[in-house]
């Protein structure tokens, strides 16, 4: 005879658990990056070569390779790139625009409204801002940042539930998750979320490059949110471009927009914010850098740049690498110029070509126009001639 089977254990019957709960009030600690790791851990994780342990000396060469300073960056005191494409929250300048950004959010998750909006436009610093929002919830409120596009409800189902820990890449790559249908994975979701219940926790979902997201999925993430007993107990964040705000009016998507509770937006670095978000950067690179870029030449990274970070830091990084070959600790607009050049950034709109015979018929056009102007001063010279 088959036993019968084992209901599912709630995390509230944990002991190990529940004998955790009692540092998890209050923030996280600022050098961790998922603070409840340890109590929902992330088993096999598959996909390629599995790392090498910490500290071993494989570990220590294949950090070496991904930290390893370059030329410029020795030549100048940097330990690091200080205009990356990294989305290390550490680099996250706070405008006044970005504070305003991560004030409303932080509210909005602590109110626990349905669906929260963040927009603005590429190279923002959006990733960036979730990932500093992340490192600033408490230690109840437990977060995945979806940061890759998909397509179904079921990519997005897989992804959080192996950042919560409920599943691992294993059994969604060849476990018996693999074939997981949409039922399936919404109710291994749910119960999860059942169990955050009694410990007074909660879950957030960031979804980043919202804009990408087939209209009839984002009716299906709304679903997701609707799970609740006394209070919610899924939060979405929608982060995307602005067409996601026009994606959100078409009629598939009524009742999403229905639900969205706080709406915030980013806007470029003004001229005053560059200043400080240069000085910023290389300060984080490098207690003791060695390179300044000078009034001109911040005032040309703001033209060039429009005040879009992601653009000034090709360019700021450009600028060092140009600044480095000629041997100078100071970037100055010429540098700046060559940096906007080398990437298409110059400011200087090309003249179209025309066609040869376009051209040339212009020409002719224009020969003959002067000519009758010449003959008709010509033909009045002389008739004044006659008359007087």
């Amino acid at each position: 005879m088959t036993p019968p089977e084992r209901p599912a254990r709630s995390l509230a019957d944990d002991p190990k658990f529940l004998a955790s709960l009692s540092a998890l009030d209050g923030p996280a600690p600022p050098t961790r990056r998922r603070p409840l790791l340890e109590l929902f851990p992330v088993e096999g994780r598959g996909g390629g070569s599995p790392l090498p342990a910490p500290e071993s000396p494989e570990w220590r060469e294949t950090v070496a390779s991904f930290t390893a300073p370059s030329a410029y960056e020795l030549f100048y005191g940097l330990e690091e790139r200080a205009f990356g494409p990294s989305s290390d929250p550490k680099f996250l300048y706070r405008t006044a625009s970005h504070d305003r950004a991560l004030a409303d959010l932080l509210d909005a998750i602590r109110r626990r409204d349905g669906v929260v909006l963040l927009t603005g436009a590429p190279g923002l610093g959006k990733t960036t801002l979730c990932r500093a929002l992340i490192e600033q919830l408490d230690r109840r409120t437990i977060a995945s940042l979806v940061a890759h596009p998909f397509l179904s409800i079921e990519e997005l189902l897989k992804t959080v539930l192996v950042d919560f820990g409920v599943i691992a890449d294993r059994d969604l790559a060849s476990g018996h998750l693999s074939g997981a249908s949409h039922v399936e994975l919404a109710g291994a979701l749910h119960h999860f979320l059942c169990s955050l219940a009694p410990l007074g926790a909660f879950a957030v979902v960031l979804i980043d490059d919202a804009q990408t997201i087939p209209v009839e999925v984002l009716d299906q993430i709304r679903e997701l949110s609707d799970v609740e007993r006394d209070a919610r107990l899924l939060q979405v964040v929608l982060v995307g471009q602005p067409e996601l705000v026009s994606t959100l009016t078409h009629a598939e998507c009524e009742p999403l927009a229905r639900n969205i509770g706080t709406r915030a937006d980013l806007a470029p670095l003004t001229r005053a914010d560059l200043d400080g978000y240069v000085s910023h950067r290389l300060a984080i690179a490098g207690t003791r850098a060695r390179v300044s870029f000078d009034e001109e030449a911040r005032d040309r990274l703001h033209v060039l740049s429009g005040g879009v970070p992601g653009t000034l830091n090709q360019l700021c990084d450009r600028a060092l690498e140009n600044g480095h070959e000629l041997s100078t600790r100071i970037i100055d607009r010429a540098i700046v110029d060559r940096a906007g050049v080398a990437l298409g950034l110059s400011g200087e709109r090309a003249i179209p070509s025309v066609p040869r015979k376009v051209a040339l018929a212009g020409g002719l056009v224009l020969l003959a126009l002067l000519g009758a102007a010449l003959a008709a001063l010509l033909f009045r010279a002389r008739l004044e001639s006659l008359l007087n």
